[in-house]
């Protein structure tokens, strides 16, 4: 779990190293504005159902920590992806940051010690 800002917003992002592309929940976007970039173009994802959606995409400027990171996300509904984790959890997710991202920001994950950081 990656808590990121987004202006005054904090929300969630999974690490999911199955997933190329990065998505955000649409329920996210509409409440973020103008703090995101509409690109007007569409891209589509498979998911774990082996369905493929198409969703907008945006261009979202975010903050972890110190560090600011800037990623096209696909907008997606992630309540069925993510309902178990939620339940089992207690923590909502917002969206997910996949490896286009991990490999753009030469992010490297310590499986050995559960640690994510960047090189």
């Amino acid at each position: 779990i990656v808590p990121v800002t987004i202006g005054e917003y904090a929300i969630l992002l999974i690490i999911d190293t199955g997933a190329t592309n990065s998505i955000i929940d649409g329920s996210v976007v509409n409440q973020l504005g103008n703090l995101i970039e509409n690109l007007n173009k569409k891209s589509s994802t498979m998911g774990i159902d082996g369905k493929t959606e198409e969703g907008d995409v945006y261009k979202i400027s975010f903050h972890i920590e110190k560090h600011t990171y800037t990623q096209e996300f696909i907008t997606k509904s992630l309540f069925d992806a993510l309902i178990g984790f939620e339940l089992n959890s207690g923590l909502q997710v917002h969206g997910i940051l996949g490896t286009e991202f991990l490999v753009k920001n030469n992010w490297i994950i310590d499986f050995e010690n559960f640690e994510v950081y960047s090189n």
